[in-house]
């Protein structure tokens, strides 16, 4: 046998993994013990192997706006075209060229590509993706009407959150509070004044209630 590559081999059912791309012409000499011979020679085009990659705009975000958009920067240099396959770890899939997908839950998801060729060489490439719960703002007060005279008005924060500690900022019409859990406020002058709770997860995810 003669590989095209500078090997050759005697076995009759030889083996051969080729270590470049390229077209090579094998060639399989035979001889009798009559000294009769013969000769075939046969093609084999290895194709490139293609790089299959992506990137992702934003790789962590909140729950409740997440939606993740990723940019597919595979490339292949033997001519051939693509098919896509992107698995994102939800159970869901999706064979366009650069999907965008919205997370139904928080989690950290692997995502991976799988490129085929028109010639049918495969690459794959993976990636995390963390999807941060939201907190949820929640606050009740002892009484919403009171008179001027000793109004004090107490708040109940029923704010949560799945996981991590929770930063509290109370607007009371216009003044402002930071970081109490259960506040108790009383107002100056007669009037009817918004209470605002903004919530922040350590994650940076937010919530507001009013």
């Amino acid at each position: 046998w003669d590989f095209g590559d500078g090997r050759f081999d005697t076995a009759s059912n030889p083996k051969l993994s080729f270590m470049t791309p390229g077209i090579f012409n094998v060639t399989l000499a035979i001889e009798s013990t009559k000294g009769c011979k013969d000769t075939s020679t046969s093609k084999v085009n290895i194709y490139e192997e293609p790089t299959v990659k992506f990137s992702v705009i934003k790789s962590d975000t909140c729950f409740e706006k997440n939606l993740i958009k990723f940019t597919n920067n595979s490339s292949t240099n033997n001519q051939s075209t693509f098919t896509y396959k992107w698995i994102f770890g939800d159970n869901n899939e999706s064979i366009g060229d650069n999907p965008i997908h919205k997370y139904s839950s928080f989690d950290t998801f692997e995502i991976q590509l799988k490129g085929t060729t028109s010639f049918g060489c495969v690459d794959s490439f993976f990636q995390e993706v963390i999807i941060y719960p939201n907190p949820s703002a929640d606050f009740s007060v002892n009484g919403l009407q009171q008179c001027d005279n000793g109004n004090t008005f107490e708040i109940s924060n029923n704010s949560s959150s799945p996981h991590g500690q929770l930063f509290n900022n109370w607007i009371f019409g216009d003044s402002s509070i930071l970081n109490v859990n259960n506040p108790t406020f009383s107002f100056d002058t007669v009037g009817t004044y918004k209470i605002k709770l903004n919530v922040l997860n350590e994650y940076g995810c937010a919530d507001t209630l009013q």
